[in-house]
């Protein structure tokens, strides 16, 4: 039996993250509208992971509230981090614009 792992080879299909956030994002959005949610303010962290595919460093998790996510109808999350985190999402995190960091 195969065994892929996760690390990434530029010849073979493994994870493939950028689905993976894709679908996070989607389903999320299926159920705001299940519930009649127009918004969705997330403050503990792995509900902000999900959203938003970014991770934090490790002091800073299990406090709800030092950083949080705002997620609104078809739009891109909102997240507010703490000072020089939020300029690190930026450079790494492309998948969410630099004006919702």
């Amino acid at each position: 039996m195969a065994n892929f792992g996760t690390v990434g080879v530029d010849w073979q299909q493994r994870i493939n993250w950028d689905r993976l956030r894709k679908y996070r994002l989607e389903r999320a959005r299926e159920r705001m509208k299940a519930h009649g949610l127009g918004a969705l303010l997330l403050m503990y962290d792995e509900n902000v992971r999900y959203v938003t595919s970014t991770l934090t460093p490790g002091w800073n998790r299990l406090k709800p509230g030092l950083r949080y996510a705002l997620l609104c109808g078809d739009g891109a999350p909102v997240l507010f981090e703490q000072g020089d985190i939020g300029f690190q999402i930026q450079r790494h995190a492309p998948w969410i614009p630099e004006e919702n960091v």
